[in-house]
């Protein structure tokens, strides 16, 4: 296992640039650009047509698409603007509302927007920018997010602009887009700095400062109370193994999964394979035929399934976090995927890495980029996610190889 030090680019040949986040190419830095001057010209038309507020912040609209790890960071957040009497909307995937408890969100809106698909070419299509299906979203976003304060976790400025376009004033993004150097200009929201040495779910409490709010005196992780069954998981010895992530390139080899299978189950335990909707053909074959496969359709069977193992082996994936967030001991592997922003953060979790090797660099994690994103999860080897299995028994008496 290693430290998180990393280097990075967007998946090219040749000498690579020793950086902490992905380097933007400069097709997509110009759009960045010309994005961000609709942005700032966005601000400029809300701040001149709306009132200055001088009242308290009493509505926050919240815009997170992308996946379940990323919803799941928020929960802290959005806990502790539940707890300063902040009325919380949210735009994120209607199967994540089980995350959290009802009483936290006072309107949900699912997101309809081409750009959260990781292939390349079907997320730059310019006619699903101009269909109708798109436009009617941003009608219905119009609806929950005027007059509130927006909240763009990422630091998309596209995101900015959609929140603009809702009638959000002010808006408050990242000081670049997630994990990268592209750089969102100060002019064009209110800039919530990124500082590279923190998780996610702690960078996005720095939002309470966009809120005149003051952060909370018991930072505590993400955590899902709710979805907890009551059950005893150290008296099982089922070890969950998650072998898929939505972008392949987060993919372990499926040589080491089978090998690890066998070990475990040597070794008295019952290794099981959990997945998501339509992915147990993929879990299969990265799993071979002796492992049972489970297929989870929504967050209450992924619950169910994570606190019945006595632990869990992971790619860096959303289930990821929420066994993290359920209290199950966790060993992630992570090829790609930047550090610490995306480690679980529980206290008995693990990470496994090879980040620290000298030609390690970060891509965006696009269907082209999936050959860099497995080369380096290839180096990760069976006999360190063993040790690092052994290695949870010194804080669980009950987890022993």
């Amino acid at each position: 296992m290693s430290s998180f030090t990393n280097k990075s680019s967007e998946g090219t040949s040749g000498a690579i640039p020793d950086r902490k986040r992905i380097h933007v190419g400069w097709r997509r830095r110009l759009a960045g650009r010309l994005l961000s001057a609709i942005a700032v010209a966005l601000r400029l038309w809300a701040a001149c047509t709306r009132r200055s507020r001088s009242a308290p912040t009493k509505t926050v609209f919240v815009f997170e698409p992308f996946g379940m790890g990323d919803f799941l960071s928020l929960e802290p957040l959005i806990r502790h603007l539940g707890s300063n009497g902040i009325e919380v909307r949210v735009c994120a995937r209607s199967e994540w509302k089980a995350l959290l408890s009802n009483e936290l969100v006072g309107q949900w809106l699912h997101p309809q927007l081409p750009w959260t698909s990781y292939d390349s070419r079907s997320k730059y299509q310019v006619a699903r920018y101009v269909l109708g299906d798109f436009w009617k979203f941003i009608s219905q976003l119009r609806a929950a997010g005027k007059g509130a304060v927006g909240l763009d976790p990422r630091g998309d400025v596209r995101s900015v602009i959609l929140l603009y376009l809702d009638g959000c004033h002010p808006v408050a993004t990242l000081e670049c887009y997630l994990g990268t150097d592209l750089r969102i200009p100060r002019a064009a929201a209110r800039i919530i700095e990124c500082p590279d040495h923190l998780p996610r779910w702690q960078i996005n409490l720095l939002f309470s400062k966009a809120l005149s709010i003051s952060a909370p005196n018991d930072c505590r992780p993400p955590s899902c109370p709710h979805l907890r069954n009551g059950g005893d998981w150290k008296d099982h010895r089922m070890a969950g193994l998650i072998p898929i992530a939505p972008w392949p390139g987060k993919w372990w080899n499926s040589r080491n999964w089978i090998e690890l299978g066998k070990s475990l189950a040597a070794d008295r335990w019952q290794p099981v394979g959990l997945c998501g909707p339509g992915q147990s053909q993929s879990a299969r074959l990265q799993l071979g035929n002796e492992i049972e496969i489970r297929e989870c359709l929504s967050v209450d069977q992924w619950s169910l399934n994570l606190q019945s193992c006595a632990f869990v082996i992971t790619v860096d994936s959303g289930p990821m976090h929420l066994a993290d967030a359920l209290g199950v001991p966790v060993i992630a592997l992570f090829g790609q995927g930047k550090l610490p922003l995306w480690a679980p953060s529980g206290p008995k979790s693990r990470v496994i890495t090879h980040q620290d090797d000298p030609d390690f660099f970060l891509c965006h994690p696009i269907e082209k980029n999936a050959h860099w994103g497995r080369k380096f999860m290839s180096r990760i080897c069976v006999a360190e996610v063993l040790s690092a299995v052994k290695g949870l028994g010194e804080l669980e008496p009950s987890i022993r190889l």
